[in-house]
């Protein structure tokens, strides 16, 4: 990943979506658990499978099939609720996913409108890459399942 995200593991969240690992990165406040959730709700919603991979840190590993995401053995099934603390999420969780996708939340400043040709280098791959504004962004889930090829109005 880029300079500023040399942390190992890294700070994010990643949610598998139909299969797809999205792992969601940002400061700290960002929104990324909020996201995820909201994802995952989505998804299950219009009948796709959904679970979250991680929360606050996430164990990436490049192999000759792209980059594999999971959670480090004691974050595993726990989720990070903002305002209440630390919560169960073992009826949603998944071992691991094949990331698919890198979504930046970022200073609206630092946003892109349009990001269909945006990628970074993740584990050695190259991951489609959207940079979103940070905070409660009622358009940002619709821009993660337009990426990843899912019906956007769900």
């Amino acid at each position: 990943m880029s300079p500023d995200d040399a942390e190992t593991p890294p700070h994010g969240t990643c949610v598998s979506i139909d299969g797809k690992g999205v792992l969601i990165t940002g400061a700290s406040g960002a929104g990324k658990t909020a996201l995820a959730l909201t994802l995952i709700r989505r998804a299950k919603t219009g009948g796709f499978e959904a679970g979250l991979v991680a929360d606050d840190r996430v164990i990436l590993d490049g192999d000759g099939n792209g980059v594999l995401a999971r959670c480090p053995a004691p974050l595993a099934s726990k989720i990070e609720v903002r305002g209440w603390g630390i919560a169960d999420a073992a009826n949603f969780a998944v071992d691991a996913a094949r990331l698919s996708l890198l979504v930046r939340l970022v200073a609206p400043h630092d946003a892109l409108r349009f990001a269909q040709d945006h990628h970074e280098t993740v584990e050695g791959h190259r991951l489609a890459c959207l940079r979103l504004p940070e905070g409660p962004a009622a358009s940002a889930p619709t821009a993660i399942f337009a990426a990843l090829g899912l019906p956007v109005w769900l």
